[in-house]
């Protein structure tokens, strides 16, 4: 697959002395990217398709599929989390509330992605940016993402 031999594996320690796999895109197309998202999904199938589009709209990502620690967001720096609800390791929707809440890390976009009938109140709950409902529309998806790094649309020709 295409995204798969345009990332690298990378380690990162999370407090409970686990390694949780990481990948960070390695761009041909953008080499001084500016933004970064951070995809927290546990479907391989649905972070391929969300770096896909991450590296389509010229941003830098990084791929986990557990839960992180808010130091490792911290490590991160990202400009905006999409996150899954339901993933082995907890809920994103507890991750959402841990990061809107630390002080350091709320000013964070995060965007709520999951298949749960109550997407929309454990969003508002949680204090998501935006959700969005699986299985979602890539147009969609990608105009949140936009919405929420303050991106202009590009023109298509």
């Amino acid at each position: 697959m295409f995204l798969q031999k345009q990332i690298l594996p990378l380690s990162i320690r999370s407090q409970s002395s686990n390694f949780l796999p990481v990948f960070f895109s390695q761009s041909k197309h953008s080499p001084l990217m500016k933004k970064k998202v951070l995809i927290i999904e546990d479907d391989n199938d649905t972070s391929i398709v969300l770096g896909y589009l991450a590296e389509m709209l010229g941003l830098e990502f990084a791929v986990s599929n557990e839960v992180l620690p808010i130091a490792d967001i911290v490590l991160h720096r990202p400009d905006m989390i999409l996150v899954d609800h339901r993933l082995s390791n907890g809920f994103g929707g507890d991750l959402c509330y841990k990061i809107k809440s630390t002080p350091i890390t709320s000013h964070i976009c995060v965007i709520l992605v999951s298949a749960h009938a109550n997407i929309a109140n454990i969003a508002r709950d949680s204090c998501a940016d935006y959700y969005i409902a699986k299985p979602f529309d890539l147009d969609a998806i990608e105009a949140l993402m936009m919405k929420c790094l303050d991106l202009e649309p590009k023109d298509e020709f």
